[in-house]
């Protein structure tokens, strides 16, 4: 199992909920090291800004070693910098004006200098990446990039497209790497 997280981006549904727009970052940061917390083996208080809690046991354990891995997705800097700070995996959304090989570029640059300044190893950090994979060219530039998955749509959506689509990215790329 994987978690995948983001901090949202829609300002009424944190107003419906009565949560702090403006603070939903340092929230979602501290939820992580609070869900990790529960996770060790040892009953601990916590305290942070938004949860605090006396010695406490949470069961059942994930069960992989660690926890569940989090992934944090976000076409944001700050994204980055939380990939940095509290993922075990990064999943940018590339947006804007520029490439998306440029702007993943750019993220991924952040999320190494977060994890500088933070003193982890980058290399510690899954990254995950959305798009279209056509030939190996493809799979080089994003692998050059340092992405060591790639998330893509369908090949199609009728049982025959699927069928073929996929038979292709086999033929085409899955046999070749």
């Amino acid at each position: 199992m994987t978690l995948g997280i983001g901090i949202g981006w829609l300002e009424e549904e944190f107003n419906a909920l009565g949560i702090s727009f403006r603070d939903r970052a340092a929230l979602t940061e501290e939820s992580v090291r609070a869900m990790r917390q529960l996770w060790g083996a040892d009953a601990k208080p916590f305290s942070g800004e938004h949860f605090e809690w006396n010695a406490v046991e949470s069961h059942p354990k994930p069960i992989q070693p660690g926890g569940i891995p989090i992934v944090v997705g976000g076409h944001a800097d700050g994204a980055a910098r939380r990939a940095a700070r509290v993922g075990d995996g990064f999943f940018p959304m590339a947006r804007g004006e520029k490439s998306q090989e440029d702007r993943l570029a750019e993220l991924f640059e952040i999320m190494r200098a977060e994890c500088g300044r933070v003193g982890r190893d980058a290399a510690e950090i899954e990254i995950t990446a959305g798009g279209l994979i056509q030939s190996l060219d493809d799979v080089k530039r994003y692998q050059d990039l340092g992405v060591s998955r790639v998330v893509g749509p369908p090949p199609g959506f009728a049982p025959d497209d699927l069928e073929r689509g996929l038979e292709q990215f086999g033929d085409s790329i899955i046999s070749k790497v």
